[in-house]
């Protein structure tokens, strides 16, 4: 039981590509050390992204991106708030190509535009977005594959998605709620015009 146990370890501090052979002789890495490995290893797949744009009154996000999902939900306070997760998507794919893919944000008054922008044919990498807008921002979100949550806005809105769910909550004037291949869910929305859900 003693052997299986310290293999156990072996193995998994293997797979961080952290042990140290010395003399040809694995060392055997106690548990909380295990877990640290491990913990390392998986940040080297991600990368965190995180900005804060001061805006008036009345101020409008677009948001477009290729591989991931978008988080949109309004609030109090004059900021919108950009958190995004870049993360390898394939066993294969390593850690550098994250520096790949970048994360555009471009002001026009309050106006706030973010893009995901993928550089030397990088195609594993996907981008998770967590947004805060003020509550009577526009919004206009669209992914090409990921799911689209947009919620508590009060201002003109539309959330698209390719291939992936696209969900709206409490939003007093929507646009347009679209998916080509997933489900589109709306709760407590209203429209001012038509809606188009194509």
């Amino acid at each position: 039981m003693i052997l299986r146990h310290r293999l156990t370890l072996v193995r998994a501090a293997a797979v961080a590509g952290l042990l140290a052979v010395p003399g040809g002789l694995l060392t055997v890495v106690p548990d909380a050390g295990t877990a640290t490995l491990r913990a390392a290893a998986e940040e080297q797949d991600t990368a965190q992204f995180s900005r804060a744009v001061r805006v008036g009154p009345n101020s409008s996000l677009t948001v477009s991106n290729l591989s991931g999902s978008i988080t949109v939900t309004g609030g109090r306070g004059q900021e919108i708030r950009i958190e995004a997760v870049k993360r390898v998507g394939h066993e294969t794919a390593r850690g550098s190509q994250i520096e790949d893919v970048g994360i555009d944000v471009a002001e026009h008054g309050d106006r706030v535009e973010v893009r995901t922008l993928y550089r030397g044919g990088t195609t594993h990498v996907s981008v998770d977005y967590t947004v805060t807008v003020p509550d009577d921002a526009a919004v206009y979100v669209r992914s090409v594959s990921g799911d689209v949550k947009v919620a508590q806005v009060q201002g003109d809105t539309r959330a698209e998605s390719v291939s992936g769910n696209v969900s709206v909550t409490g939003v007093t004037h929507l646009d347009k709620a679209s998916s080509v291949s997933g489900d589109v869910s709306i709760t407590n929305a209203a429209a001012d015009s038509d809606l188009s859900t194509g």
